[in-house]
């Protein structure tokens, strides 16, 4: 595309990540599970109140997170080379990712993960390949000066 090369690999990863983002938003946002894991991430003893199950929430919750660890493990899988110590790199970039977002903030996440991907980029490009590695951390810093709870943080979490 013009002076840009993308490789089928990534373009896949990316169309494949966006759906299921998409997916997982509207299922959180418009199901009945959403509701309650949101009335259980908001008031646990109000959740227990109203009768949620609320170790069934997190069962699910947990089975929902795994599912999506695999997911992004099966599509980084073809862009990197598998080594013991990869989960580590992108643990902390992810760590770092829902901070800058916003705790408790699908949108925020989204938006802080779009932000350091470009910033990532943007700094291979400029600087050197290095400063890739240095830049969420600073990032980091700077949003936490700026704006302590993150993009779309929540007051009370």
């Amino acid at each position: 595309m013009g002076p840009l090369t993308l490789d089928r690999a990534r373009i896949q990863a990316a169309a494949t990540a966006g759906l299921l983002i998409a997916a997982l938003g509207a299922y959180l946002k418009y199901s009945a599970f959403g509701r309650s894991l949101r009335g259980a991430a908001n008031n646990r003893l109000g959740g227990l109140v109203v009768g949620l199950n609320i170790p069934r929430v997190y069962a699910v919750t947990f089975g929902i997170g795994a599912a999506c660890a695999g997911v992004a493990g099966s599509l980084i899988s073809p862009l990197f080379d598998a080594q013991p110590y990869l989960a580590v790199d992108f643990t902390l970039l992810a760590f770092v990712t829902v901070i800058v977002g916003g705790l408790g903030s699908f949108g925020g996440a989204l938006l802080g993960g779009l932000t350091i991907g470009v910033a990532e980029a943007i700094a291979a490009l400029m600087f050197t390949p290095s400063m890739k590695t240095a830049l969420p951390y600073a990032l980091l810093i700077i949003i936490l000066i700026l704006r302590p709870r993150g993009f779309f943080g929540a007051k009370d979490i």
